[in-house]
């Protein structure tokens, strides 16, 4: 199975692609965009590159995960756990 695992919030946006259970690549926005951490930037360019050195498409791509910093948001976290 070929996972993509995404960083979209918050400084240093970028991707990780998973190949067959092992890590292929991984990859900063600011590498190709040039800008600072490229905070808030969506990681296009990461997620090409990752897709590239996997050798593979998007299509190609079975699941996807977002990784999110969930200490930022107790109070959401606290509602949404009390309904599972």
């Amino acid at each position: 199975m070929n996972f993509l695992g995404l960083f979209l919030e918050g400084p240093n946006t970028g991707a990780a692609l998973i190949k067959q259970g092992k890590l292929v690549a991984i990859a900063e926005e600011e590498r190709f965009n040039r800008v600072k951490t490229a905070a808030n930037y969506f990681p296009v360019n990461a997620i090409k590159y990752c897709l590239k050195q996997g050798k593979l498409k998007l299509n190609d791509i079975k699941s996807v995960g977002i990784g999110w910093d969930h200490t930022k948001y107790p109070k959401y976290i606290d509602k949404y756990m009390s309904k599972i």
